[in-house]
């Protein structure tokens, strides 16, 4: 399997947190094992064009394409019928929100689908808990396809062949389109300018990292003070 970083890795450890990094490292690292070669690709920090939301990691491969929608809650208990779950932002313990989990999910494999539809190619989703110690019977209420991150071998040995079409996935293709080097059919609308505001500021931008305009607004300003800041110390160092 090959790694594809959409965004620059150092710059998206910097953004997300360490449970999403550590978990995304376990499923990396499975999937390794359980797909030796280059004939399946795993796309990282994958967001489309003209979006504001990260899809996460996409799986092409000749069986097809999968979104794999990390489950990395801290903690996982079944309390007399109620799951419950460590909240580190309310430092406390909460159920667990289903309805957020499965609505993100279905987000995001919807906007997937609507960027590769117009191309002829589909896409599939499933679930990857990556939260210790995880109990074995926990669901997501609504989605049907959920696995553990040590069960990757078996998702690989018995459920992609199962949703595999009958010619093989054109895997480049799919890769080119997601990472930006082809365009969509549907990325120009997709591209143009609303009446009001501005939209490049919350677009991303695929060969520029999947940045948006404004994190590369702001790269530029902080790069931009630092040079100056540099050449003010250079001239105070250098005048006698």
């Amino acid at each position: 399997m090959r790694l594809v970083d959409v965004m620059p890795s150092g710059f998206a450890d910097f953004l997300r947190g360490g449970r999403e990094k550590a978990g995304e490292d376990q499923i990396i690292a499975q999937f390794n094992k359980a797909l030796p070669g280059d004939d399946h690709v795993l796309l990282r920090h994958l967001a489309l064009p003209g979006s504001t939301d990260k899809l996460g990691l996409v799986l092409a491969g000749p069986e097809g394409i999968w979104h794999l929608e990390q489950v990395h809650l801290a903690s996982l208990v079944n309390n007399a019928g109620v799951w419950m779950h460590w909240d580190y932002g309310k430092q406390s313990v909460q159920p667990v929100p289903f309805t957020q989990i499965a609505s993100q999910a279905r987000s995001r494999l919807a906007e997937l689908q609507a960027f590769l539809g117009p191309e002829g190619f589909g896409a599939r989703q499933a679930l990857v808990v990556t939260t210790p110690n995880a109990p074995r019977d926990f669901a997501v209420p609504g989605m049907d396809l959920l696995f553990f991150v040590d069960e990757i071998a078996e998702f690989t040995q018995d459920v992609l062949p199962k949703y595999a079409p009958e010619t093989p996935l054109a895997v480049a293709e799919v890769v080119d389109l997601l990472t930006g080097k082809t365009q969509a059919k549907g990325a120009a609308a997709a591209e143009a300018p609303s009446s009001g505001g501005a939209p490049w500021l919350n677009q991303r931008y695929p060969r520029l990292g999947s940045l948006t305009g404004l994190q590369i607004l702001v790269l530029t300003l902080a790069t931009v003070a630092n040079c100056c800041l540099l050449a003010i110390l250079a001239v105070l160092l250098l005048s006698p």
